[in-house]
């Protein structure tokens, strides 16, 4: 199946009566589904990445979509699954957002897996992982001062053994999260071209993190 076309919305119309509108796979499995007649009548309208861009297709287009989806999952099952595991040491300077985008990028091209799915995972309680704008200066530093503002350093906590910041790194590590699942395309983790990887630091102080990762495919 064509790249463009593997996660587009499609409409299959194949009666008088409301078309399925789905992902283009459970479209093709809706119309393998059903009698030949019905087969041959219905058509596939699959909408393209940009507004009004659409592609029609007919039955004998459809049968020839499903057949070459096919062949390429047949390709994909024939090559050997492989995993790699690693873990990245990144030294932080103080509270914020550090970008690791690199890092993890390097890491992935090494293993030589042209598809499948990267975790990354913190090891950490007081730091966590985001996925976030990677040009504007600002937003980072906006990020960083709402989050200051949801969870503040105060004296109301019960826990307060490691300073004044500890209890509010732990807050926000819960509400950002300390995990990544990201598809791996063509070798590359398949971020968008705004997006970065980052480590978010909740601690005031420098702290020595380490990122786990975990790589699988083919």
């Amino acid at each position: 199946m064509d790249a463009t076309y593997r996660s587009a919305t499609a409409q299959l119309v194949a009666s008088i009566h409301q078309p399925l509108r789905a992902p283009v796979g459970e479209c093709l499995e809706r119309w393998s589904r059903l009698d030949a007649m019905t087969r041959a009548r219905a058509y596939l309208v699959i909408e393209g990445p940009e507004p009004r861009v659409r592609r029609t297709l007919n039955a004998a287009a459809i049968a020839g979509l499903i057949e070459r989806a096919r062949s390429a999952g047949a390709a994909i099952r024939g090559r050997d699954v492989r995993q790699a595991t690693g873990i990245l040491t990144i030294d932080t300077r103080r509270q914020g957002l550090v970008d690791v985008t690199d890092r993890v990028v390097g890491w992935v091209e090494r293993q030589g897996i042209a598809e499948g799915l990267l975790t990354v995972f913190c090891r950490h309680t007081s730091a966590s992982l985001v996925i976030q704008e990677n040009a504007a200066p600002a937003v980072r530093r906006d990020m960083e001062a709402y989050f200051n503002r949801l969870a503040p350093e105060s004296r109301d906590y019960e826990h307060d053994d490691e300073g004044s910041d500890d209890m509010p790194a732990h807050l926000k590590t819960a509400l950002t999260g300390v995990q990544l699942s990201i598809p791996v395309l063509g070798g590359v983790p398949a971020l968008g071209t705004w997006q970065g990887i980052y480590l978010f630091e909740h601690r005031t102080r420098p702290h020595r993190r380490e990122l786990a990762l975990h790589l699988i495919g083919a």
